[in-house]
């Protein structure tokens, strides 16, 4: 099954749960292996950011029509019917993060890191409340 079909398939499934997910570790993984498939796709990280909310096709048409992968100019540059507001805003957020990121401790002082989150996925032969399963 493509990437986009699963993308489709979650998002159904997050609606039908009225925005909850069950599994956020795999909503995660599903994210990343949305992002890598719109990098391969695209080439660009910026690009491939746009795309996890605009799409990839459409990301991909804005790059062939301006004939650049500049994500400035094709923010600034590039007019489509929805190629608006939040496509472009989450560009400028994304690139905010990122620098964030690269130097955290000029926005937020001294970080105390902390040691990985350790997990183990199980399966159950039914449905189980998560409230079941959760320290009292």
């Amino acid at each position: 099954m493509a990437v986009h079909a699963l993308d489709r398939a979650a998002l159904h499934a997050h609606r039908q749960r009225g925005g909850r997910s069950p599994r956020p570790f795999r909503s995660t993984e599903a994210a990343a292996q949305l992002l890598a498939y719109n990098y391969r796709v695209l080439g660009s990280w910026p690009l491939a950011l746009t795309a996890y909310n605009h799409g990839t096709a459409g990301v991909r048409h804005a790059k062939e029509t301006l004939g650049t992968d500049d994500i400035v100019r094709i923010v600034r540059s590039y007019n489509s019917r929805t190629f608006g507001f939040a496509s472009r805003i989450s560009t400028s957020r994304s690139s905010r993060r990122s620098t964030i990121d690269r130097n955290p401790e000029k926005y937020f002082g001294a970080l105390q890191k902390q040691s990985e989150t350790r997990f183990q996925e199980v399966q159950v032969p039914a449905y189980v409340p998560w409230r079941r399963w959760s320290a009292p």
